[in-house]
């Protein structure tokens, strides 16, 4: 029988309420601890602290306190969820204006790993390697001539005569084992600064730089951290010797750049195995198609394939 009447009482009826009808004192308190254990703003540990708070209060309260309160956030939901549609559009808005001002700003990339737009290191024009102003001259691994930009591709193997010293014919460049290449739009590569002709065996990995042409022909961007955060370390592009290589290391989808959080970006295909971990393009981009390297086959397999095609 007791247990019967304990049913009774769990079943009991909401009761009736009106947007008249209004909570004080101890049940105005329960109605706002009840509103803050079911919000998706509260963290685990001060959701379970308002959990066992209203547990004691609602002990104090009485059952039909409790009911009343339940009845009177049960008539609130909807406000409750229109307040928290305006709250998440509005924070939806600031964020969108946020990444607006990012994109278009030409001074930020968005990394998808960290989840945060990450300042570009340096910004080059064609004026600052052309003007006369030293405080943000590039580097030697590049330089703009002829109306575009071109980057340094080293050669250790070529031999060059050193200009005589007392009548020497050839400039310091041209005594360089290397040349200069032009640069596309949408390419990224890497650098060793100002150390145009050491091994790459030789190089550290905070000789490492990454360049990208992002904007158009006229502008390079020092991306070396962003690049590190959404791509790959300068530890593996010093293990693939491919620093000032000449070869494009990475590739920018210039295509979206004003879309969402910005320019795509991938490994090249040539190196998309070497990457570290698993990230292949920014914003969802493919790594890239990787190269699959052919399994060495015996001479036993080798003879065996030949004697089914006949020969």
């Amino acid at each position: 029988d007791n247990d019967d009447d304990n049913d009774d009482k769990d079943e009991a009826p909401l009761p009736d309420v009106t947007e008249e009808t209004a909570l004080t004192g101890l049940g105005a308190g329960l109605l706002s601890i009840k509103a803050l254990t079911s919000s998706d703003a509260s963290s685990f540990p001060m959701s379970l602290l308002y959990l066992v708070a209203y547990y004691i209060l609602s002990l104090i309260a009485g059952k039909d306190t409790c009911l009343l309160v339940e009845a009177v956030y049960n008539r609130d939901a909807p406000k409750r969820e229109a307040e928290q549609k305006a709250k998440q559009l509005a924070v939806e808005q600031a964020q969108k204006e946020v990444d607006d001002e990012m994109r278009l700003g030409g001074e930020h990339l968005w990394c998808p790993n960290s989840n945060a737009w990450i300042k570009l290191d340096a910004v080059y024009t064609n004026t600052n390697a052309t003007g006369s102003d030293d405080t943000n001259k590039p580097p030697d691994n590049i330089r703009y001539q002829n109306g575009r930009w071109e980057k340094w591709a080293k050669n250790l193997k070529t031999k060059v005569k050193k200009p005589k010293e007392n009548n020497p014919t050839t400039t310091a460049t041209q005594s360089l084992r290397g040349t200069y290449l032009s640069i596309k739009p949408g390419e990224g590569w890497a650098i060793a600064s100002n150390k145009l002709e050491t091994p790459n065996s030789s190089l550290s990995d905070s000789d490492i730089t990454f360049l990208g042409c992002i904007h158009d022909k006229h502008t390079i961007v020092d991306c070396t951290t962003w690049v590190q955060s959404a791509l790959m370390t300068r530890g593996t592009a010093r293990a693939l010797d491919i620093v000032d290589s000449g070869k494009v290391l990475f590739y920018f989808g210039l295509d979206r750049l004003e879309e969402d959080k910005g320019v795509d970006s991938w490994v090249s295909p040539s190196y998309v195995n070497h990457q570290d971990g698993d990230q292949g393009g920014t914003n969802g981009a493919a790594g890239g198609k990787s190269k699959v390297k052919k399994e060495k086959k015996s001479r036993a397999e080798k003879k065996n394939k030949k004697m089914g095609y006949g020969r």
